[in-house]
């Protein structure tokens, strides 16, 4: 009679138990299955194996551990993604503004002309100024009308500079050259633009010095801007005797240098004659203006 030979059958699922690392031959142990069968958790092979093999979901007998702690790891990371904001440089709303409306005057309602210039506006832009609000809002003829003549009696005023006062209506910023500051100022305060008037002082106090500090304290007293004015002449106190350009004391009038000679707080290098000379170079450029045949 042969030798007898028994097979253990398994359940459908059910997988034969993982050899332990590290046993011989002719041993072998199972696993526990504790809350389920071997395949249901799949294996583990620990340090001092050659590989390590996981399923999804599978726990390590050796260190049970591992799997809740990378579990948890994943878990948070997929929160901090998920709570974790995306930029995108998207298009600006002033932007689209400004080239849309201004510059390719779709859906205006109103043309202002100036300067030979036309200008394909809306009210409701328009009416932050409060030159055009007083217009459309008051008992003014060009109230109902849609095309508007403007008279410009300010000779600072020119086109260019009507340009970015206009488009200040249609954008949040203003980009103002200081060879530019005086014309822009100038039609920022006929148009009565509160906002423009103020970046215009800004950028003349920024940009005080030999050549514009005479232009800036004429303008700042045409147009108002007491703020810039008094930078101007803080400035000359202090750099007229170490600037003493001819260019410079050209510009300056003779009220001013008055103003300048007679304070407490003009700065000297070295003696009272360097006021003098500097007094006399503007006495005797006055005295060639009044003796000129153009005078």
């Amino acid at each position: 009679m042969g030798s007898l030979s028994s097979r253990v059958l398994r359940p459908p699922g059910r997988s034969r138990a993982q050899q332990e690392p590290g046993s011989g031959a002719g041993g072998s142990a199972r696993r526990p299955e504790t809350g389920g069968d071997a395949a249901g958790h799949g294996f583990c092979y620990c340090p001092g194996s050659r590989k390590r093999k996981r399923s999804s979901g599978a726990l390590c007998y050796c260190h049970p551990e591992s799997e809740t702690d990378e579990d948890e790891e994943e878990g948070n990371e997929q929160q901090r993604l998920l709570n974790t904001p995306r930029r995108k440089k998207l298009k600006s709303t002033s932007k689209y503004i400004y080239q849309t409306l201004f510059l390719n005057g779709e859906n205006s309602d109103i043309k202002i002309c100036a300067l030979g210039e036309e200008w394909s506006l809306h009210k409701i832009y328009l009416c932050q100024s409060g030159y055009f609000s007083s217009m459309f809002s008051g008992s003014w003829k060009e109230s109902s009308m849609n095309i508007i003549e403007l008279e410009i009696p300010d000779q600072n005023i020119d086109v260019e500079a009507l340009q970015v006062a206009f488009g200040s209506l249609y954008r949040d910023d203003v980009l103002i050259k200081p060879s530019r500051v005086i014309a822009i100022l100038a039609a920022a305060c006929m148009l009565q633009l509160d906002g423009l008037i103020q970046q215009c002082g800004e950028t003349m106090k920024e940009t005080i010095n030999v050549k514009t500090v005479c232009g800036y304290y004429t303008s700042a007293g045409t147009y108002g801007l007491d703020s810039v004015k008094k930078k101007c002449l803080e400035w000359l106190l202090n750099n007229l005797m170490t600037h003493q350009n001819v260019e410079l004391f050209k510009e300056l009038s003779i009220n001013v240098m008055k103003l300048l000679i007679g304070s407490s707080n003009l700065f000297v290098m070295q003696v009272e004659m360097d006021v003098y000379t500097a007094l006399k170079k503007v006495l005797t450029k006055y005295d060639m203006c009044r003796t000129s045949p153009q005078h």
